[in-house]
């Protein structure tokens, strides 16, 4: 985990739903399972999730704390950031504030697996 003291925020990744290579008994995105999860420090409700892999099967969990930052844009302008690395290389940029990625996050769709369930 990672606080975030000025805005109270504490920032967690988490791991895989399970750790198996078959996901039929777990359909769904497993929401919140291998994701950033920003939650408020004092009350612990949910502030915003990014989930970087959904229904995880590979386990592709986030495997480090989340790092605030601050960067600056290509307009010069200051944000504040959080960034997370993951077992694949990818790093994820986001707005502390809200979760929403600040660099490109490229979504594709995969075949659907003929497996049963």
């Amino acid at each position: 985990m990672t606080v975030d003291y000025a805005t109270g925020t504490i920032f967690m990744a988490t791991g895989n739903a399970t750790d198996q290579d078959y996901g039929a008994a777990r359909p769904g995105d497993n929401l919140y399972a291998t994701s950033i999860v920003a939650i408020d420090g004092e009350t612990g409700k949910l502030r915003w999730h990014f989930q970087t892999t959904h229904h995880d099967i590979y386990d592709w969990d986030l495997n480090a704390p989340p790092v605030p930052a601050d960067i600056t844009t290509k307009d010069g302008k200051k944000v504040p950031a959080v960034i997370q690395n993951t077992k694949q290389g990818y790093l994820f940029v986001l707005d502390r504030a809200t979760g929403k990625p600040i660099l490109p996050v490229e979504e594709k769709p995969v075949p659907a697996s003929d497996a049963p369930g």
